[in-house]
């Protein structure tokens, strides 16, 4: 009775401890913690501005050809004459922006109320200084990136001439202008100015 008691008691120790690694396990599992990680990284490039103007040629000279040469190397226009200079806006900024043509013209001396030089911007008809300051000041607007039409798309030309001989009364006005140019400088003077500026 006594062995088969304790062979009982041996066994049902060993169900205990049995049980017990079991259990063990799963609780075990149970107190197991979550854990998340992430990583990440990100980076960044300055946008790009780049805006800048490049012309190419001299509205006046000092000569044209055979027939007008200024004696001291300055700049002169006279009957029969004519020139042109080019220009246009480069870059293509990553911002918007706000571009700022300003240009004025005046004549200086005493021109008698005769003004026979003709001025256009591109394309244009030809017509006075005031209305090439308009053509130029009308060049002002505001860019945003991606408009389908950026400043940088296009090259403006600003033209002049004299005509030769329009009529013998003109020609007369003309003959007057160069004999007081003797006396004393007449002269176009043309100031212009190009600025660009980021705005929000």
């Amino acid at each position: 009775m006594t062995e088969k008691k304790k062979g009982r008691g041996v066994k049902f120790i060993m169900m205990i401890m049995g049980l017990i690694l079991v259990t063990g396990g799963i609780i075990g599992g149970t107190f197991a913690k979550y854990t998340t990680q992430i990583n990440g990284t990100d980076k960044a490039r300055v946008a790009k501005w780049g805006v800048g103007v490049v012309a190419e040629g001299h509205l006046f000279a000092d000569s044209y050809g055979t027939t007008v040469d200024s004696a001291n190397g300055n700049t002169v226009i006279a009957p029969g004459t004519s020139g042109s200079y080019s220009f246009a806006f480069t870059g293509t900024p990553e911002v918007a922006y706000q571009l700022d043509v300003v240009f004025d013209g005046s004549y200086t001396g005493n021109w008698d109320g005769y003004y026979p030089v003709q001025f256009k911007l591109d394309n244009g008809a030809w017509g006075t200084l005031e209305q090439l300051e308009t053509a130029i000041n009308g060049l002002s607007t505001t860019v945003h990136p991606g408009d389908a039409v950026l400043p940088s798309s296009v090259d403006h030309v600003v033209s002049w001439k004299w005509d030769f001989s329009t009529s013998p009364a003109n020609d007369i006005k003309d003959t007057k202008l160069g004999n007081q140019a003797v006396a004393g400088n007449l002269e176009v003077v043309l100031n212009g100015s190009i600025t660009a500026t980021q705005i929000d």
